[in-house]
């Protein structure tokens, strides 16, 4: 992957590449200031037997005077002609703090339904519910903290409490977590690190995934 920015700092390009060193994702980002208010992705599938798909994804943001996301619409086109396929739509409602409590979901010909609920304690993010467009509850992602740990725990939550991921931070920066969701392996886990530069920059991270296979990671910069 190979990421361009402007003289703000803002992302402005990504390109994403396959096995075959060919650019199969390109995403482009628009801002307003250092507002982000669109998002273009064009891709082509990795995998595919007569040839490669191509597919494209508009994002379109509006934000509130504080700059928090209100309305994320989502274009989605599809095959060589990349003729319009579906439009779906997030809204997302906000306390005073700035924290997000709600968020709606509408999705192409259906009604707008509560998708997400969120719950915080003293600032933190304590419960994030989910629901079915029906509005039943389906399940919930819980929030544990450990301040002298510096660890954050995550649980899914329906019929039993499940351990989801862990994280674990220095002072200032996650230096580790642990992803549990993505299936059993040899391990029960995948474990990714990061290590920074002296600038604070994500200089270099190893992944073990399921099988205890481990990968590394080199990331550059350049001015």
């Amino acid at each position: 992957m190979t990421q361009y920015f402007d003289s703000l700092g803002n992302l402005i390009e990504r390109n994403e590449f396959g096995f075959d060193g060919e650019v199969f994702r390109i995403t482009d980002y628009t801002y307003v200031d250092t507002v982000l208010v669109k998002e273009e992705e064009m891709a082509k599938t990795m995998f595919y037997a007569n040839g490669n798909i191509l597919s494209k994804k508009i994002r379109i943001y509006d934000h509130d005077k504080s700059g928090d996301t209100i309305t994320e619409k989502e274009y989605s086109f599809f095959g060589d002609s990349l003729k319009l396929r579906s439009v779906t739509q997030r809204d997302r409602v906000y306390d005073s703090s700035g924290h997000i409590i709600k968020e709606f979901v509408t999705l192409p010909k259906e009604e707008r339904y509560l998708y997400h609920a969120y719950n915080y304690t003293n600032g933190n993010l304590v419960e994030m519910k989910t629901y079915e467009m029906n509005q039943n509850w389906m399940y919930s992602y819980l929030y544990e903290y450990d301040i002298f740990a510096h660890t954050k725990t995550v649980y899914l939550y329906n019929s039993e409490k499940i351990i989801s991921h862990q994280f674990f931070y220095n002072d200032t920066k996650l230096v580790m977590e642990k992803d549990y969701e993505q299936g059993r392996g040899l391990v029960d886990h995948i474990t990714q690190t990061y290590s920074y530069n002296d600038n604070g920059l994500l200089e270099s991270q190893t992944l073990k995934d399921l099988k205890g296979d481990s990968y590394y990671y080199k990331h550059f910069y350049s001015k």
